[in-house]
């Protein structure tokens, strides 16, 4: 069953893929993403996301706060088996390629115009 947590809702897709989706517009800032992680860990039943792969998908626009940079995208500390990022909205893809050029994180992390795309990379993992 879906869990929605502000504009995002996330489904377990399998037992191991996630897909969580942005609606346009969305806020991401570091309250959001906090609850994110915790909803990350109570569906998946273990704090431990390493053998995850994560497609988040955005459906348009976003608005990212100031007080994720250094947290949230230099500093990310779970490991999941791969990360695919994707929107066909071309603003919010060029953000997110370069917020993935400096993530420093223990797996890939990849952005995508479409979800086929991602998924093929995915499940080549």
């Amino acid at each position: 069953m879906p869990k929605k947590v502000d504009c995002a809702t996330i489904e377990v897709v399998s037992k191991d893929l996630m897909r969580t989706s942005y609606c346009d517009g969305c806020l991401i800032n570091s309250h959001h993403l906090e609850k994110i992680r915790l909803a990350y860990t109570e569906l998946n039943n273990d704090e431990d996301l390493s053998n995850l792969k994560l497609l988040v998908f955005f459906e348009g626009s976003i608005e990212i706060s100031r007080d994720i940079g250094e947290r949230y995208i230099t500093g990310r500390v779970r490991q999941k088996t791969g990360e695919a990022l994707v929107s066909s909205n071309e603003k919010t893809r060029e953000y997110l390629k370069a917020a993935s050029a400096v993530m420093q994180s223990s797996h890939p992390v990849l952005v995508f115009e479409t979800e086929a795309e991602a998924l093929s990379w995915l499940s080549d993992l």
